[in-house]
């Protein structure tokens, strides 16, 4: 078992809570199975309830998913600068860039869900 999978969340000093998602080392092989059981479009509908909510609470925060047909998701947009990137540089895991606190509690709860249903693949 990959020891990389247990996702959680760094406290990094002025910046806040960054969620630190690693990704099995198969997960290439997971991608395909992910993308043919249709978990494009339940993520994308988990992605559009999260928006949904905080909306519902007054937060406008624009959740946009991109995806790489061979790679799967690939980065999870959380306002206009701010966001997880697949790096695939060693152990592929989600890079975070301009987090702070509710977007990467958001971002993070995406690329966890993400995890969970690649790992439903396999």
């Amino acid at each position: 078992m990959d020891t990389f999978l247990y996702p959680s969340f760094d406290v990094v000093e002025d910046r806040g809570i960054i969620p630190r998602i690693y990704l099995p080392d198969n997960y290439l092989e997971l991608v395909k199975r992910f993308y043919q059981s249709g978990g494009k479009e339940e993520l994308s509908k988990y992605a559009n309830g999260l928006e949904k909510l905080l909306e519902a609470s007054g937060k406008l925060w624009d959740v946009r998913l991109n995806w790489d047909d061979v790679h799967g998701l690939a980065n999870i947009s959380v306002g206009t600068q701010s966001g997880l990137d697949l790096n695939t540089d060693g152990t592929p895991h989600f890079q975070e860039h301009n987090l702070e606190w509710l977007n990467s509690f958001i971002a993070g709860a995406i690329a966890m869900k993400y995890l969970s249903e690649l790992l439903k693949a396999e």
